[in-house]
């Protein structure tokens, strides 16, 4: 196996960090460092997947944990189904602030479609909890580095690889996810949201011409996607932007009873 480090212009002494836990250890000789300039984390992860030598490629955000069983678990299913482009897990959720931790596992939810899935059920694959073959990123691309839809990028990733492949999904919490307060969606809402937005609207033709029932497909999605919004205004507090949201929610679900519930709450 090897490890690659993509250090995405960070300032907390990762390079020391890294020769430390090499030195001396079975790892030595085996972790390759990259240093970059900040860039966000779509051209890291490019950077990784074209440094990678192996057939298959893991990844692993640096505040995420796998489990000691992961890895063997994930390269079964690969090595079993050969038309699975990559699997991904159940997850612990653990939240940097209350440290409470909440068992994420949404196997029972998915079906045999997993394009379908990504737009009915939403992002259901936590990036850490992915093996995927190195050839769906030959086939598929690589992640959209464009600032556009930085904090999305990985939800279009795996629709593009969905269109080609099978994805796996093991319903099982073998990564833990630190929810962060200066994550980059958390930290910034408006960017989030319209980093969505952008990742969907990319993907409208390509659903258009693939499903015939993508008017409703779209139409849940587009509810859901400003419905969320509404919801993380209004929960810090910013009830007047909030309403519009939950405003713009209605237009695509208008007899909504928890949308028309947030409309007129938040209406004064």
């Amino acid at each position: 196996h090897e490890i690659i480090v993509v250090d995405d212009g960070s300032t907390d002494g990762t390079a020391q960090q890294v020769r430390l836990k090499a030195q001396g250890s079975r790892l030595e000789g085996k972790i390759k460092y990259i240093y970059q300039e900040n860039k966000g984390p779509g051209v890291a992860r490019n950077k990784g997947i074209k440094e990678a030598k192996g057939e298959y490629i893991a990844f692993l955000d640096s505040d995420d944990t796998w489990m000691p069983e992961k890895l063997e678990k994930q390269v079964k299913v690969l090595e079993l189904d050969k038309d699975a482009g990559f699997v991904c897990t159940g997850r612990i959720r653990v939240d940097e602030k209350t440290k409470k931790r909440i068992i994420d596992c949404k196997g029972s939810r998915l079906t045999n479609d997993s394009y379908l899935d990504l737009w009915t059920k939403g992002n259901f694959v936590t990036t850490s909890s992915v093996v995927a073959r190195i050839s769906c990123f030959n086939q598929s691309g690589f992640f959209d580095e464009s600032s556009e839809i930085l904090g999305t990028e990985d939800w279009d990733m795996w629709l593009r690889i969905s269109e080609a492949y099978r994805i796996r999904y093991i319903d099982e919490p073998l990564v833990e996810y630190k929810v962060l307060e200066n994550g980059l969606c958390r930290s910034n809402i408006q960017r989030g949201y319209e980093s969505s937005e952008y990742a969907t609207k990319k993907h409208e033709a390509k659903l258009k011409s693939k499903n015939k029932g993508y008017k409703i497909i779209l139409q849940d999605k587009w509810f859901r996607h400003y419905f969320r919004y509404g919801l993380t205004l209004f929960y810090v507090k910013k009830r007047r932007e909030a309403h519009y949201k939950f405003k713009e929610a209605l237009k695509y679900k208008p007899f909504s009873l928890k949308g028309l519930l947030y409309f007129f709450i938040t209406v004064f």
